[in-house]
């Protein structure tokens, strides 16, 4: 559908069907010098007629070429192969980058590729450009941009030829389905601060894409690390609410931990790795491959070991999970522990690990060699013997015991160094938990049946 509209030395020829609409120009003033192609914000009054979005192209032609001017643009569209915005959510204040990869299959050249943007408050608005080599491509880029102010925005490519075809972000946006038509949206959140004169005030807000799976303070109580479900784990400013880093993986992370100085960060993840981070810098140090999803990463004692627990088939649940000792300064695997684990815990020089499962056992290990030292059993007698999960195991401060807890309502304690079981606790049902006193006299136990208790285990 064409239409022709006239304004003095000015006569437009406007293609109400085209998406944006072509609005070409025809003024003898200017046509000699200013032949080309150009965007241009059309007026509301044409909104409800062309429709979304609010820009049109206009196309420069020289007078007296009424003919030319309703006439078709030679070639085919430029290709927009790639049209990628990273990330899709951020903190204010944050950078992210838009990339995109597009060619020209007509001939005449790439012209220009430009970024488009709407917000709640504004209508779009091209904010920046790239200037193209006439080349037919492919070529690659990225624009960045970091908005000023919190809130929801809109991104989109136009890309233009030398004989004015265009295209836009339709074409493989790699953010939605191919056959998209939306442009790409972008969410910007700043920490939420909620002041209150009570003393039990929520200082800060730290909001994530997603379930928030595990958190973890610095030994300094400065920061705060969280690991989210949407493939980052995220370092806080404890004082502020302010985001420091912000550390990726490919897919869900399950665990963050500091190291006991609070100079790295180890995080584990559904993307089979764990790795190490420099909590300064947000650097990562190194990363630690697994054959399957690693379920939790902590530091020993002395902050040069990480151990890592991960499944070995890809399965939903914590049995069949193997456990690895790690060294920190390298990243390199020093053991494996075949032992089907869903628990461990180093001890307090750091000399020793003890891992549990939930077939009834615990074990303690030799970190300098990898050797199984002593298996801890449960049972549970039902007719016949029964292999009971153990649901907690620590070891005690001074480092001479290790306490567990077990699903065959017991709690033990057990000799560090020999293996031999020195108390046995019964529960009338499930125990969950176990956790001994700063002095190593008692142990705190959580059963099923709804109580907590105290118990003395000097003896």
């Amino acid at each position: 559908m064409n239409n022709f509209l006239s304004f003095g030395p000015l006569t437009f020829l406007t293609n109400l069907l085209d998406y944006p609409p072509v609005i070409k120009i025809h003024d003898p003033a200017t046509a000699a010098s200013g032949v080309g192609i150009y965007w241009v914000s059309y007026s509301k009054l044409f909104e409800k007629t062309i429709g979304y979005p609010s820009v049109a192209k206009l196309l420069i032609v020289k007078p007296n070429s009424e003919a030319n001017a309703g006439s078709e643009m030679e070639g085919s569209s430029p290709i927009v192969q790639t049209f990628q915005v990273t990330p899709l959510n951020l903190v204010l204040g944050e950078s992210f980058a838009i990339s995109y990869n597009i060619s020209d299959s007509g001939g005449s050249g790439l012209n220009q590729v430009e970024l488009w943007r709407m917000d709640n408050k504004s209508d779009w608005q091209q904010i920046k450009n790239d200037t193209l080599a006439n080349g037919d491509g492919p070529i690659s880029g990225s624009f960045t941009d970091s908005p000023s102010a919190s809130g929801e925005y809109w991104y989109g490519l136009h890309v233009v030829d030398n004989t004015g075809n265009w295209n836009d972000e339709k074409n493989s946006n790699t953010n939605n389905p191919s056959d998209s038509n939306e442009p790409i949206k972008v969410d910007v959140k700043g920490p939420k601060v909620i002041t209150t004169n009570t003393s039990r005030a929520e200082l800060y807000r730290l909001d994530h894409n997603g379930w928030v799976y595990s958190v973890s303070f610095s030994p300094d109580g400065s920061k705060v690390a969280a690991a989210n479900g949407d493939g980052t784990a995220r370092i806080w400013d404890a004082s502020t609410g302010t985001e420091l880093h912000r550390l990726n993986h490919d897919y869900r992370v399950n665990s963050v931990s500091f190291s006991p100085d609070g100079n790295k960060v180890a995080t584990a993840s559904l993307d089979t790795t764990a790795r190490i981070w420099d909590v300064s810098s947000g650097a990562e140090l190194h990363t630690l491959d697994h054959d399957n999803e690693v379920v939790s990463a902590s530091f020993s004692p002395d902050g040069n070991k990480v151990a890592t627990i991960s499944k070995m088939a890809a399965n939903d649940d914590l049995r069949g999970c193997i456990a690895r000792i790690w060294d920190v300064s390298s990243g390199a695997e020093l053991h494996t522990l075949e032992h089907d684990v869903k628990l461990v815990s180093f001890s307090p020089d750091g000399n020793k690990v003890a891992t549990a499962n939930g077939a009834g056992t615990a074990r303690i290990w030799d970190v300098s060699s990898g050797a199984e030292l002593h298996r801890l059993n449960h049972y549970y007698q039902v007719n016949s013997i029964t292999l009971c999960p153990v649901n907690s195991i620590s070891f005690s401060p001074d480092g001479s015991k290790v306490a567990t807890a077990s699903s065959d309502h017991s709690a033990r304690i057990w000799d560090a160094s020999s293996g031999a079981e020195l108390q046995k606790l019964d529960h009338d049902d499930e125990v969950g938990s176990v956790l001994f006193s700063p002095d190593s006299s008692k142990i705190a136990t959580i059963c099923r049946d709804g109580t907590a208790r105290i118990w003395d285990v000097s003896s």
